[in-house]
């Protein structure tokens, strides 16, 4: 796999009332690309808050949101968004916009490959076995916060033939960054 030649964003922009209004190009390509091809025709008029299973992840998206209401200053966060057979490292932007309308801009600053992980495959059979990973930064809950590459060495991921479902959530480390840079926003 070829790493992308400065990609364009992927972006995504909500209304005053978290309805997701547009996606461009990009994102819709990323999304297809990445086992999701039918989010296309659903997401424009959906909640933003319908796509966040986690109630401790969307409180977090909801923190952000409402601060970037009041604080029109661009907020930056690091995270991670692998795919089966790469690793991809990013940067969200998130920004207010006129009538309380907030944009979402991710970034992808590096690309990877590496040996396919089927957790991570959107299409594969699931056992009835959960593990907990991290939104931001794909670290797996697994005697305390593992590196997504290490749990899987260490819980033989890559050995069983259907892999666990995922359960999104958010590390100490993730959550203390965010809530660091929502307060930083405050002063």
């Amino acid at each position: 796999m070829a790493a992308r030649e400065n990609p364009s964003p992927f972006v995504y922009r909500i209304d005053a009332d978290d309805t997701i209004i547009y996606v461009n190009e990009p994102w819709l390509q990323f999304a297809k690309e990445n086992g999701a091809a039918g989010l296309s025709e659903e997401i424009i008029g959906s909640l933003l808050w319908d796509h966040l299973r986690n109630e401790e992840v969307a409180k977090i998206y909801k923190a952000l949101v409402h601060r970037a209401r009041k604080d029109p200053r661009p907020r930056k966060f690091l995270f991670r968004c692998d795919s089966p057979t790469a690793r991809r490292d990013m940067e969200m932007t998130i920004e207010a916009l006129p009538n309380r309308h907030v944009e979402f801009r991710c970034h992808l600053l590096r690309e990877a490959p590496h040996e396919s992980i089927p957790l991570l495959d959107t299409q594969a059979n699931r056992s009835t076995e959960c593990v907990k990973v991290c939104a931001w930064c794909l670290r797996v809950k697994a005697r305390g916060w593992l590196e997504l590459e290490e749990a899987i060495r260490i819980l033989g991921l890559l050995e069983q033939s259907t892999p666990p479902q995922i359960s999104h959530g958010i590390c100490e480390r993730c959550k203390d960054a965010v809530l660091a840079e929502l307060q930083d926003t405050q002063g």
